[in-house]
Formats: structure tokens, sequence, C-alpha cells
């Protein structure tokens, strides 16, 4: 019933969007020619790194206003979990999920080209003081893949 979902803490465009997210990876992970064909949809690749992005964007704006310190305690201690993914409307995890996501696709000699128009966002991302060391060793992979192939 819609009425046992009308109290999610999260919006709903949120909830749709990791579930591609998990099943994007799903695929990039098991297929080479799924891969291929979603580095093809267009948007794609900048959806993926757009999810990225927004985390970005949100956990920077709470720096600003409740200043770093909060920031720290709400992302890395596991008693706040859940309080982080209502206020940043995603985990570590997903956002690991995209970066691998980009890397599978980057993975694929074929799909170097198209990743290289990212390669400035990508790098944004992958130095952001904010974003977790993880996601960013993927994003630094996925960079790495893009400059084997000029």
């Amino acid at each position: 019933s819609t009425h046992y979902y009308s109290n999610l803490s999260r919006p709903q465009s949120h909830i749709q969007r990791e579930f591609a997210i998990v099943l994007l990876n799903a695929l990039t992970r098991c297929d080479p020619l799924a891969t291929n064909v979603i580095a093809r949809i267009p948007y794609a690749i900048s959806l993926l790194i757009n999810f990225i992005e927004d985390y970005e964007i949100k956990t920077n704006e709470l720096m600003a206003r409740y200043g770093p310190d909060y920031v720290i305690r709400l992302t890395t201690q596991p008693s706040n979990a859940q309080h982080a993914e209502q206020i940043l409307f995603t985990t570590g995890d997903m956002l690991k999920r995209a970066a691998t996501c980009l890397l599978s696709i980057v993975s694929y000699a074929d799909n170097v080209k198209m990743m290289k128009r990212y390669e400035d966002r990508i790098l944004n991302l992958s130095i952001s003081h904010v974003i977790d060391s993880n996601v960013g060793r993927v994003l630094t992979d996925v960079l790495h893949y893009c400059s084997l192939h000029n």
C-alpha cells in the first residue's frame, strides 16, 4: 500500500536512483556486453557521476552550515549510519557502487573515449576532501584507464 511507503525518510527519487545503481553495478560486473550497452545509453555515465557529485554538494553544504566536525561524526561513526543516510540520501557503499560502475565501463577499451569526456569531473571527485578514500581510489583507477588511451 502507498500509505506504508509515505513514511520513508528519503524521497522516492533517491531510492529509485540507488536501486538503478545496484542494478547497473550487478550488470556491469557480470556481463561485458551489458557494460558496453550501458556505456552507450545517453547520459548513463553522466548520471553516475552526478550521483557522486550530489553527495559531495550535500556534504559540503552540511560542512558550511554545521562545520567539519559534525560531518566527520555523521559519516564515520557506525551509530550514525542511519541518520547519515537520511541526511545525505545515500551511503558510502552506494557511492562505491557508482564509482565501480564507472570503472567497469572504462575497463573496456571501446568505452574509454566516451569516459574521457568526463575526466575533469572525475578528477575533481577523486581529489575531493569529502569523498571517501575508497571511492576516490576507484575514481583514480577510472582516470588511470583514461590516461592509457590517449
